[in-house]
């Protein structure tokens, strides 16, 4: 075993892999790809099976997540290089890893095409080779091109034997990750019952018991939100009022901000002890995967500045504790925060005409 490896698995491991999955369609799908890619790059150190296992997983979660956005793909790549540097345990360079990355990317790709529906042929897979393009070739411009001739002629052969299985795995409540985890570790899988776990659909639980100045700087959140793009337009807005309210319930919110935006607002709301009662489980993990049905992204890195501002600015909003002062900008600085709805916030004479009294039914 090459130095890097016992960071990842070991040789009984692999060989339990090998054996049991050795006439399946995707494993032999990650071989042919692992084998091309050394072809390319001598000094790839993760195993065929390493990557049949991880690209089982990724394929897994973007095939069951059946409305994942392309904005999950796009975040991939840094997460998985993040990791790969890690198990690597610093035994390559970062060509070399990104190398790895950028072969785990195809053989996902080469599975989300043989799915029949445009969506993960078309959207994800597009935006997974954009991830390639962008990020692999920053050193080498020829990398997708060089290994993309090799990759042709050896997943060709698999093609048709692909399409049948996926058309039945695509619609099976089957699970490649779950039979790799039984594999490797029975003992512990013996010992978990069965349970089916209802998700819980957190709401956050404002505290602002004045019913005006609750109501008037909740509607501004969603106005503001509606206009910057995060919320979808015509959000209803007793739906939205019931987000605030504290008690567990499907808000049906549509939300078009990016995960890393949503996860980074939802920390930073909780965070503000004082406006938002403790309720054990409502964490912005739990919040943003069930009740907004994204995945939450920890890497709030990936929040740009503008988009940090603008979490400010709802988290000073909601802070009741807090008055606001109106701002003072230049005449000619064309901000948000200088539009009429919050310099009526702001001045304390912001009026709501619709009836919002029910968000507490």
């Amino acid at each position: 075993m090459k130095k890097g490896e016992e960071m990842r698995f070991q040789q009984n491991q692999r060989n339990k892999l090998k054996e049991h999955f050795k006439d399946h369609v995707f494993y032999k799908l990650c071989r042919r790809i692992h084998d091309a890619f050394l072809k390319h790059c001598p000094t790839i150190i993760v195993s065929s099976e390493e990557l049949f296992v991880d690209a089982a997983e990724t394929l897994d979660e973007l095939l069951t997540e059946r409305d994942i956005k392309a904005e999950r793909c796009s975040e991939l790549w840094s997460e998985k290089l993040s990791i790969n540097r890690r198990d690597d345990a610093n035994c390559v360079d970062m060509a070399t890893s990104q190398a790895e990355v950028a072969m785990l990317f195809y053989t996902v790709m080469f599975g989300l095409e043989s799915v029949n529906h445009s969506h993960y042929r078309c959207t994800l897979q597009k935006t997974l080779h954009s991830s390639i393009s962008l990020m692999w070739n920053k050193q080498e411009k020829t990398n997708c091109e060089n290994v993309e001739k090799i990759l042709h002629n050896e997943i060709v052969p698999l093609t048709e034997d692909m399409l049948a299985w996926m058309k039945n795995y695509f619609i099976s409540v089957e699970s490649l990750t779950e039979e790799i985890n039984k594999l490797l570790h029975p003992a512990k899988n013996q010992c978990i019952k069965p349970k089916n776990k209802e998700k819980v659909y957190y709401t956050l639980p404002y505290k602002c018991e004045d019913e005006n100045l609750r109501i008037k700087r909740i509607d501004l959140v969603r106005r503001k939100c509606e206009e910057w793009g995060w919320l979808e337009v015509n959000t209803d807005v007793n739906d939205f009022v019931h987000f605030f309210s504290g008690k567990p319930r499907d808000c049906r919110l549509k939300w078009e901000a990016s995960n890393a935006v949503l996860s980074f607002l939802i920390t930073k709301l909780l965070d503000i002890k004082d406006c938002f009662d403790h309720i054990t489980g409502c964490s912005p993990r739990a919040i943003v995967i069930n009740q907004f049905k994204k995945s939450y992204d920890r890497h709030f890195e990936r929040v740009d500045n503008n988009n940090k501002t603008k979490t400010e600015w709802i988290v000073r909003i909601l802070n009741y504790k807090v008055p606001l002062e109106l701002p003072q900008l230049p005449c000619n600085q064309g901000d948000d925060i200088s539009n009429n709805a919050l310099q009526e916030v702001f001045a304390g004479s912001l009026h709501i005409t619709k009836d919002l009294h029910k968000y507490n039914e």
